[in-house]
Formats: C-alpha cells, sequence, structure tokens
C-alpha cells in the first residue's frame, strides 16, 4: 500500500475520534508540534525508524515532541500507530491530520504582503474576519 492512502487512514480514524471526542482541536494541536518536531529534528525520523530502539522509547520519544500535555487521545493514538508497526508513516499521519482538520473547519492558510507594517489590532481583526467570511461563504 501506498504511504499517502495509509497515512490518511489513520489521520481520518484520528479525526473521527477526536471529533466523536470533541478534542479535535486539541489533537490538532498536537499534531502541528509532532510535524513541527520532525522538521526542526531530521535526527528525530531517523531515531523512529531505527529497529533497534525499543517501543517504549519510541513512544516516550513522540509524546515528547508532542509537547508537555498531549491530549489523551493523542497518547492512545501513537501508542496503536506504535503497536501495528507504522512509526514509519508518523510524520505522515500527523500532516494529513492537519490538512483533514483544515478541511473540516474550512480553514485557509494566506499570506498579508503590505508595504507598511500592520499594527497588532489590524492584524487580529482582519485574520477573524477572514476565517468568518469564509465559513459564512462570503
Amino acid at each position: 500500500m501506498d504511504i499517502g492512502v495509509i497515512s490518511v487512514r489513520y489521520a481520518r480514524a484520528l479525526l473521527k475520534s477526536a471529533t466523536q471526542q470533541k478534542v479535535q482541536a486539541d489533537v490538532y494541536k498536537d499534531m502541528q508540534q509532532l510535524a513541527d518536531a520532525f522538521l526542526k529534528l531530521p535526527k528525530l525520523r531517523q531515531v523512529i525508524d531505527n529497529p533497534m530502539l525499543g517501543t517504549e522509547k519510541k513512544e516516550a520519544l513522540l509524546l515528547a515532541a508532542v509537547g508537555e500535555k498531549p491530549a489523551e487521545l493523542s497518547g492512545k493514538f501513537i501508542k496503536l500507530v506504535l503497536k501495528e508497526g507504522r512509526e514509519a508513516m508518523v510524520q505522515f499521519i500527523a500532516n494529513s491530520y492537519i490538512t483533514l482538520y483544515r478541511q473540516q473547519q474550512n480553514l485557509i492558510r494566506g499570506r498579508l504582503i503590505t508595504a507598511t507594517e500592520v499594527a497588532p489590532e489590524t492584524e487580529a481583526k482582519q485574520s477573524t474576519f477572514w476565517v468568518a467570511s469564509i465559513r459564512s461563504g462570503a
């Protein structure tokens, strides 16, 4: 099977479970931190892919990469992924979850380029306005 297909399946299952438990935003934050950890620490991927490292140590590393207080569901999900031997796909699953969550919440990313610096108050208003406009269909 393709890595993309597998990672999206796991991410969909995680999003469905998180939505049912109403913790999808918490899991989203955890998956963002996990994805960022893989980007900032390239050695993390090598360590997680190492077959000589035990599952308990991999779990501890991944939970540490998620942050201080991961959502309970995030911790259970990491255990499941490791139990199924899919640790090589954790980074792809995290990125897939982020994408699916943003689609579910109708969130888009954009870049504002201006000739002058934007005041923080204006920036906060703009991001709120655009998100509200997108959700309302305007």
